[in-house]
């Protein structure tokens, strides 16, 4: 019967599986909150893969939803919510009709199915470690965490990027907005690398407006060693 009500909203096979993977993980194990809050929604998202159900506790913009997700190590493959007995699907990256009837926005209380991928930062850096040198590994994904408040105009920029050949960017850099609901209160800014050769490298981030010729309110930097 599930099956059968999925299939009048889209028939590709894509959205087939993850109804099967949805019947047969609902009730996989989730895994405990990581330092940055529960995020807006009841519960920690299964991080290290899987499906869960979970609800909103507030209205939610869809991508700062993504973006919260991804802040909490979960790697969205899909959405899926329902509406007027129907149920809507969004699958990062896909084209625009795949996404199209799934909402912008969703109402404080929605329940909605989220699909993590089991990939998952092997080391998570933040302001304490500014000025200090770590070592991973090759094939290892690093990932900075640093306090934002983009409503004073302050971003997070690259002061000096990572050799290309030992250290590589992974996606684009993103913003997660306060869950506190607190106008004005700070977010995160997050970079996400991957190592993929041994060497030795660094990062190095400012934090300033842009639009100003000054120099940053802040740094952060640190020594970075692939083996």
């Amino acid at each position: 019967m599930m099956l059968r009500m999925f299939r009048g909203v889209w028939r590709g096979g894509l959205l087939a599986g993850a109804i099967l993977l949805v019947t047969a993980t609902a009730a996989s194990a989730q895994t405990p909150g990581n330092g940055f809050g529960p995020g807006p929604f009841n519960d920690a998202p299964p991080a290290g893969g899987g499906v869960g159900l979970m609800v909103t506790d507030r209205i939610q913009d869809r991508d700062q939803l993504l973006s919260n997700l991804r802040l909490q190590e979960c790697d969205p493959r899909f959405l899926g919510v329902t509406s007027g007995g129907l149920w809507h699907m969004y699958t990062p990256g896909a084209p625009d009709w795949v996404n199209r009837n799934f909402p912008t926005e969703l109402a404080a209380g929605s329940p909605f199915y989220v699909a993590c991928s089991g990939a998952r930062p092997d080391i998570r850096l933040d302001e304490s470690d500014s000025g200090t040198a770590v070592t991973v590994d090759v094939g290892d994904r690093v990932r900075v965490v640093l306090e934002s408040n983009a409503s004073t105009g302050f971003t997070w920029v690259v002061a000096s990027a990572p050799a290309a050949a030992v250290l590589v960017p992974v996606g684009e850099p993103f913003y997660v907005a306060s869950t506190s609901g607190l106008v004005g209160a700070a977010g995160y800014q997050v970079f996400d690398y991957q190592a993929v050769a041994a060497g030795s490298t660094s990062v190095a981030l400012s934090y300033l407006r842009t639009f100003e010729s000054v120099p940053p309110a802040s740094t952060w930097s640190v020594g970075v060693t692939v083996r």
